[in-house]
């Protein structure tokens, strides 16, 4: 079956490797063992598991100094590397189409974007493209400044920059008066008008402290990695219930991220993962079959909110973009919370924070 291929494999390559040591006495160890795992058992998940437990064994088979793992799927790389850093090992971890074909001495993994310059960053076509920069008066230095725009665009009306950030006190008579109903003899003399600020009601202050503020509203979680998990357990915690959906097969990467309860391997027991993910509900489906969609909308028809931080485009193709959903539940909320949103020439362009950082100069 398949476990005993993946572990045939992986453990006749290794050990090939440490026989040539052993019989090289006097010579200098193997540079490197290179495991090439194709694109079939990349996506398997008895083989990924057992790709996972070679490298934690690593130490006890006394393996050179370099193991480079040649993997096809951004799944298997997480995990490898994941265990890879719990067991202190030193790997490297290429991903890629071109891991399937060494020979044609490309690059084993996506064509990474260069760290940039300030500079650069402003010239980015994406973010030109989003229309992202604005340009915001200084009225005190009687000129503009070009400033990063709003974090989000919407499909109806985005959030926008109103005015540079305030110089301090500058706004003082003008709230003191026109917000708190100061004169300005009050204002002068800073003196405190008769009943404000006024006090909290306390039965009222403990009516608000039994119930959370979004109670009552449901959301469904298509979540993975930590950003947009942690977001979401926020609404948990504010009182919403949050419905989790992942695949039983292509569950939350997070997941095999160390550190473990006890030290003890498993998907339900990283760290991260529970404290990115604690307070909401989980389900598992398969949403590449159009049953698993069927049902996922089925929750969408009964939620205020849906979260999603694919790459863009991509909950789309699967039959669940916004479009889609509207038309099951015309009012729902949907926050796409992708790398380089859903627009523009990169919005397809896959990554995590590690990769965004680079891109932002």
């Amino acid at each position: 079956d398949a476990r005993h291929r993946i572990v045939e494999v992986v453990s006749g390559f290794v050990d090939s490797a440490l026989q040539w040591h052993a019989t090289s006495a006097g010579r200098d160890p193997p540079p490197q063992i290179s495991i090439r795992i194709s694109t079939g058992v990349g996506k398997s998940l008895i083989a990924r598991q057992e790709v996972v437990r070679f490298i934690c064994e690593a130490k006890e088979r006394r393996l050179p100094h370099k193991v480079v793992f040649l993997v096809p799927t951004h799944r298997l790389a997480a995990e490898a590397a994941a265990s890879a850093v719990r067991m202190k090992q030193k790997v490297h971890i290429w991903r890629g189409r071109d891991a399937e074909n060494p020979a044609t001495g490309q690059s084993m993994c996506p064509a990474p974007e260069r760290v940039r310059q300030a500079r650069e960053a402003g010239e980015s076509i994406q973010l030109a493209a989003r229309e992202y920069w604005v340009e915001v008066e200084h009225p005190e230095l009687g000129t503009t400044i070009t400033y990063p725009g709003a974090f989000t665009k919407a499909s109806e009306l985005s959030p926008r920059i109103s005015c540079r950030a305030p110089l301090i006190g500058e706004h003082n008579q003008e709230i003191y008066e026109k917000e708190l109903a100061l004169s300005k003899e009050e204002l002068l003399t800073l003196r405190r008008v008769k009943g404000y600020p006024a006090g909290l009601n306390k039965e009222s202050q403990s009516e608000n402290l039994a119930k959370k503020p979004l109670e009552g509203i449901t959301v469904v979680d298509f979540t993975w990695i930590a950003a947009a998990p942690l977001a979401v357990r926020t609404l948990a915690d504010y009182g919403a219930q949050v419905i989790k959906i992942e695949g039983r097969n292509r569950y939350d990467v997070v997941r095999v991220v160390a550190p473990f309860k006890d030290d003890v391997f498993g998907l339900n027991r990283g760290g991260n993962y529970n404290s990115y993910n604690n307070g909401k509900l989980d389900v598992t489906l398969n949403l590449a079959t159009p049953k698993g969609v069927e049902v996922a909308k089925k929750f969408v028809t009964r939620a205020d909110i849906v979260v999603e931080n694919f790459a863009g485009g991509v909950l789309t193709r699967m039959g669940l973009g916004y479009e889609e959903l509207k038309k099951v539940k015309p009012d729902i909320i949907m926050l796409s919370a992708c790398m380089q949103g859903q627009t523009g020439p990169k919005a397809n362009h896959p990554g995590l924070g590690s990769h965004l950082t680079p891109l932002s100069g």
